[in-house]
């Protein structure tokens, strides 16, 4: 086979069963193969949940991902990180992103699209056998080695490499060695003493044909068995599992696998879990799990047989036929004609439907006093789960609940169950009926969110008419008219000094000495807007007695010795929408969200709240991750379970999501980067060592990608231009730099990346760039004016080369300002699509699995299409509002002149600024593609006169005159000092001076503070 190179030696026991030229096996082992009689032996073993698929994240990838074509021949990772793959539409490299494919139309030398065979040497060269032959590709190019027999071009079955360089291999039933690129047929050695060195050389590598197995000796090879009288079929792999331990495994290709040890030789075929008899290929992992693949399916071995690997019941049909585990312990999987499979071992596991759930819309969870566990869900009841059983099952109360949708379950102290739902209801156990709790009680509560017991014994019950506490004899109830800030009520904490926190849909509460006290979170950011009271989720108290507050939308807020701190997604945190947050031993917080769990260290935190980092990072969970659903449920409480043994249990959409704490999806280094390619213009630099440009032609796009496997889309990048500008740019998961106008100069690209765990690698992709001056900045043209001048120029020679100089700076700002502004405009897009248009297709997409559980309620289903079409309307007018942003839809559609007259019309429609404005017609006056610039430049002032201006009047004036357009725009507001370049950049004057430069025109400020504001531009008619 060829890819294999794990086994160095066969033990000595080998020899015992060997036949060597006289054809008769030594007679002091029992060589006659016996078929397996069921019996376990203690060899190597597999962790079996390693093919449950319940395990891990499985993800397919198909032509319509880009591979070449559905069927799989082979799969390598090369020393360099990337994925190898053989098809048959050619060699593809995968870097966890995108599919690069190498074949006869865009490879020179290729000279066959159907790759059969991979395997990668000590020098990095990758050797391919295909359908026309043998292949070496190194630094992008192949070279073929022909292997002919009787006009027939053969490709090796197996390629191997020794510990001295050299490349042996099988071909054509011959065998061969590659020495200095040179292919040479090698000439076999039968000797037994030869035959006992060569089996103890630690340094050979081992070859079989038909039913000889051959062992390497220096430049020798040497024959130390022929088994044509012990087995019936051709030898396809062998291999010593454990190493040197004299236990072997032999794959045929019709018998099945034979396994030896201890003088003993065993067959072992489909009746004992093997997918075939045709046992082509054997592969070892990390963990010593024995592979066999063939045509029809993968085995692994399980210490007494082999156990067949099949992905999801769903998956019956496919035919897997080869497995690679890659450095991060990633399993892929290839098909006859169904793509490659990608195995991702999750860090969530899921208590589901297939489970025993009938409901899996979770939304309280809580530990029972005996140790189990208790689920409530939307109108579906309640489950408790045996947590070292993992047994799920529904108690008999949960029939006899009188409402199904169950927002709220605790157990007292005393052991009282309460039920929160549209009402209140209680029982001594979940095997009794209970008794529902109304006013006749005393209890007016509707709508029970949450529901919780103090360390006095007091129950604290949260409902959406307001805050109850029951003191074992009545209740009393907290309200907007008795101070609580809202009545709708989602969270109740008891912090260390006993007192009560109440979190409600319109704000933060204390209870101190029995009052209901505001907390107002927002006023203390500075903000006076009292109306905008953050919506609290969740509130949570560390052991240095700093609060937390979650919040649906504003993110997480910090309470220390009285002051607040918000935090935010622009801050770094993943989502600001914060319904859990719980803390691990470790100083983790796990907080849930819409969009999964993550996890930040509560010193980042802190260390953001005093200023001492300005963002913080984190590790986020997801679907990819093993989650059903990476929306997790809040506003109801008690809701996640934390007992402390290092595992968390949220409640989702779908499903309860188990995480553990101890092993976290352990933090991962920072990936390796790499530069793929180097574009100027049509001409690819990819394979140059350091670009050089000339000054007018000073263009390029640099294409980049970083090598992790298990969440390559949560990879970001930052990137740099030394000597242009040594700011980083963060540019989140985009691989593309985009250079324009690079000014004359020596130059150093630098790209990092950084993984889901956020630390940026410190070894960064380089590039070295070199920009030409035109003739009158070089040495030899100031040493030619220096002659022609003398002594009489030198004025108007360094009037002109200050003049230039300040030009070359000139295009170098621009330069620098144009990439950040390319940069934020991808920042902005990819935000908006991500949280606002994704966001949207998810709800739909959870509203109709809603809708299709329902179907037999069509209150319930016309509710949830309802619902999606208005999540609809609202995603068509968010990407019509990402296109305009991108493009204004009457500059596209109408023209210029009917753009600003559009633009202009919605300011006098919808400002308190009394707006006039005159438009000639300039359509066909300035070319296409720059008329957006004009547009923007507008835009721009009329939106610096409607934020900053304070004006009550405001105009826009376009004339047309015969050479020129000439626009003024005008505002008698509070004006500026033209001087003060500071309150220019924040204005974007620098933008809009440079978008008119490229119309070849001239823009002046006209202001005096308190004296209003006119700008003029004039722009020459092409």
């Amino acid at each position: 086979m060829i890819g294999y190179t794990s086994e160095k030696i066969l033990g000595k026991c080998l020899v015992l069963f060997l036949c060597i030229s006289g054809g008769s096996f030594f007679n002091s082992c029992n060589l006659q193969a016996q078929h397996n009689d069921g019996s376990l032996s203690s060899s190597a073993s597999t962790e079996i949940d390693l093919i449950d698929p319940k395990n891990y994240a499985i993800t397919q990838f198909s032509m319509v991902d880009g591979l070449p074509q559905s069927t799989i021949n082979d799969i390598i990772q090369t020393e360099d990180g990337y994925i190898w793959l053989a098809t048959f539409g050619g060699l593809v490299r995968f870097d966890g992103i995108s599919f690069t494919t190498y074949d006869r139309s865009n490879t020179e030398g290729m000279r066959s699209d159907r790759v059969l065979h991979m395997f990668e040497d000590s020098r990095g060269a990758l050797w391919l056998g295909t359908e026309d032959g043998f292949l070496k590709f190194k630094n992008g190019e192949f070279t073929s080695f022909l292997i002919e027999d009787d006009s027939f071009v053969y490709s090796p079955s197996t390629v191997k490499e020794d510990d001295f360089g050299t490349i042996w291999l099988m071909a054509a039933g011959k065998p061969f060695k590659i020495v200095e690129d040179s292919l040479i047929a090698v000439e076999t050695v039968q000797d037994s003493v030869l035959a006992d060195k060569a089996v103890e050389n630690a340094e050979g590598v081992w070859l079989a044909h038909e039913f000889e197995i051959f062992r390497t000796l220096g430049d020798t090879l040497v024959q130390v068995a022929n088994l044509d009288s012990t087995i019936e079929n051709n030898i396809m792999d062998f291999v010593e599992l454990p190493k040197n331990s004299g236990e072997y495994f032999f794959g045929t290709t019709g018998e099945g696998v034979f396994h030896y040890k201890d003088d003993e030789l065993k067959l072992y075929s489909t009746e004992d879990g093997l997918a075939s008899r045709y046992a082509w290929n054997f592969y070892v992992d990390s963990k010593q799990n024995l592979w066999v693949t063939s045509y029809l399916g993968i085995s692994v071995w399980n210490g007494g047989g082999f156990t067949p690997v099949q992905l999801a019941e769903s998956s019956e049909g496919i035919q897997l036929n080869r497995v690679l585990e890659d450095t991060e312990g990633n399993y892929w999987i290839g098909s006859l004609g169904d793509g490659l499979f990608k195995l991702r071992p999750s860090d969530i596991t899921t208590i589901g439907l297939e489970n025993g759930l009938k409901n899996d819309k979770m939304l309280s969870l809580t530990t029972l006093n005996d140790g189990r566990y208790l689920f409530a869900t939307n109108c579906g009841g309640v489950y408790e789960y045996e947590p070292s059983s993992k047994k799920v099952s529904q108690p008999s109360i949960s029939a006899e609940l009188p409402n199904q949708c169950i927002w709220s379950v605790f157990q007292d102290s005393k052991d009282r169950i309460w039920f929160g739902s549209r009402i209140l209801y209680r029982s001594n156990s979940l095997s009794e009926t209970g008794v529902t709790i109304d006013k006749n009680d005393g209890f007016t509560g509707r709508d029970i969110f949450t529901i919780s017991e103090d360390s006095k014994g007091n129950i604290w019950i949260g409902a959406l008419n307001g805050l109850y506490k029951y003191d074992g004899e009545s209740y009393f109830r907290y309200s907007t008219n008795n101070g609580l800030s809202y009545n709708d009520t989602r969270a109740v904490f008891e912090d260390r000094d006993g007192v009560i926190w109440v979190g409600t849909s319109g704000g933060l509460n204390k209870i101190v000495n029995g009052t209901a006290v505001p907390v107002d979170l927002i006023k203390e950011q500075g903000i006076n807007d009292r109306s905008n009271k953050p919506y609290v989720r969740a509130i949570h108290q560390d052991e240095e007695g700093v609060m937390w507050i979650g919040t649906y939308g504003n993110g997480i807020f910090r309470i220390k010795d009285g002051a607040t701190t918000a935090i935010k997604k622009e801050d770094g945190l993943h989502d600001n929408i914060v319904s859990h947050i719980e803390e691990d031993k470790d100083g983790y917080f796990w907080m849930g969200s819409n969009r999964g769990i993550f996890r930040v260290h509560k010193s980042e935190l802190n260390e953001f709240a005093e200023g001492k980092i300005s963002r913080v990072n984190g590790f986020v969970y997801g679907m990819n991750d093993g989650m059903l659903s990476s929306e997790t449920n809040g506003g109801f409480e008690p809701n996640v379970i934390n007992n402390g043994d290092g595992k968390l249990y949220f409640p989702t959409i779908s499903g309860v999501a188990v995480v553990s704490t101890e092993n976290p999806g352990e933090e991962r280094r920072p990936p390796k980067v790499y530069i793929e390619s180097v574009k100027n213009g049509d001409n690819d630099l990819s394979d140059e060592d350091e670009i050089s440009l000339e000054y007018n032609n000073a263009f390029l796009q640099i294409d980049y990608t970083a090598l992790s496997f298990r969440d390559p889309d949560k990879i970001t990048f930052r990137y740099t231009l030394e000597g242009l500008n040594d700011q980083w740019f963060e540019v989140e998961q985009n691989r593309t730099a985009l250079y324009t106008k690079i000014p004359p100069g020596e130059y150093t690209f630098k790209v990092a990346a950084s993984n889901n765990s956020g630390p940026w690698s410190t070894e960064f992709a380089s590039l070295g760039i070199s920009v030409a001056p035109p003739f009158w900045q070089t040495s030899w043209f100031y040493a030619l004016v220096f002659i022609l001048f003398g002594s009489t120029g030198p004025g108007i020679y360094y009037l002109r080369v200050n003049q230039l100089k300040r030009e070359n700076e000139r295009k170098k700002r621009f330069a620098e300002r144009l990439i950040d502004s390319q940069e934020q405009e991808r920042r902005r897009i990819a935000s908006e699509l991500h949280d606002g248009l994704g966001q949207q297709i998810l709800v739909m997409k959870n509203r109709a699995e809603m809708a299709q559980q329902k179907v037999t309620e069509p209150d319930e289903v016309t509710h949830q299409l309802q619902e999606i079409m208005e999540s609809a309307i609202i995603s068509i007018g968010e990407v019509r509002s990402i296109s305009h942003g991108l493009r204004p839809i009457h500059l596209e559609k109408f023209g210029l002149t009917e753009a600003i007259e559009n633009l202009c019309d919605q300011l006098q429609r919808t400002s308190k600024i009394e707006w006039s404005y005159h438009i000639a017609n300039i359509d066909g006056l300035i070319p296409q593609s720059k008329e957006i610039n004009l547009y923007r430049v507008i835009q721009e002032a009329t939106n610096n006169i409607q934020k900053h201006s304070f004006a009550e009047e405001a105009s826009v004036m376009m004339m047309r005159a015969s050479a020129n357009i000439k626009v003024t725009i005008w505002d008698d507001g509070k004006g500026f000092d033209v001087k003060d370049e500071s309150l220019k950049q924040g204005l974007g004057f620098s933008g809009m001076y440079e978008r008119i430069e490229t119309l070849g025109g001239l823009i002046t400020f006209v202001s005096k503070p308190a004296e209003g504001t006119t700008i003029n531009i004039v722009i020459p008619i092409s």
